[in-house]
């Protein structure tokens, strides 16, 4: 992993987010992106494949046309993906987006669909309407686009239900993962070094849920 992000320079990828906000999200459709993109995958070995790549957003794989069928992609050997100019690595047996990164580490973005919100339908009284939830949730099949037509897909794209999109970061650094959230990292450090890494925390104004303020905990946590 360390060579993936030798000799690196900070980058936050904020431009493919606003890119992403623009398109609806549903259950007819559940990729990140409105169409297959262009894209590569690297392999063990140097060896580069071109495909027409797409994020499944429930299944968090790594899905690609062949002849116009979509298929899904081994994480065996993979080192890492871009589409377009996105960056993602399997993590934890899912693909996560590179949202920022230097020497030592990045933070990675595992995005997903909120679909906890999609099924809290409510009922009379404010009460929630557990037979909508159900409906609303088991409408979305979560093999959906495996070994489908692509074109059969895109025509039927806007006839389920929208959701948004959920972002979990984590911190990846030397080999290590820590899902980012003060308390999960703090259970992870050695007791002699949670005050250094509180006072760390302060004193470098980190927010839990920006990349680009994530990023500084690398250098406080590549040495454990």
């Amino acid at each position: 992993m360390r060579r993936l992000i030798t000799g690196l320079v900070v980058t936050v990828l904020l431009g493919s987010g606003l890119q992403l906000g623009a398109q609806p999200y549903t259950t007819a459709w559940p990729y990140l992106y409105s169409d297959f993109r262009d894209g590569v995958i690297c392999m063990t070995g140097g060896q580069k494949i071109y495909l027409k790549l797409n994020l499944h957003l429930v299944m968090g794989r790594l899905h690609y046309l062949d002849r116009g069928i979509v298929k899904e992609a081994l994480a065996k050997d993979i080192v890492y993906v871009e589409i377009a100019s996105d960056k993602y690595l399997f993590i934890n047996g899912t693909m996560m987006q590179v949202a920022a990164e230097q020497p030592g580490g990045f933070v990675a973005d595992h995005i997903t669909g909120d679909l906890e919100s999609l099924a809290a339908g409510t009922g009379a009284y404010g009460m929630t309407a557990n037979t909508e939830a159900v409906t609303r949730v088991s409408s979305l099949d979560f093999q959906q686009g495996v070994n489908t037509n692509h074109m059969l897909l895109l025509q039927e794209k806007d006839s389920g239900q929208e959701f948004d999109l959920r972002h979990e970061y984590f911190i990846v650094t030397d080999g290590k993962v820590y899902p980012a959230h003060r308390t999960d990292v703090l259970k992870m450090l050695p007791p002699d070094r949670r005050k250094d890494f509180t006072a760390f925390v302060k004193a470098n104004k980190i927010r839990w849920n920006r990349p680009d303020r994530l990023i500084l905990l690398v250098d406080f946590l590549k040495d454990f």
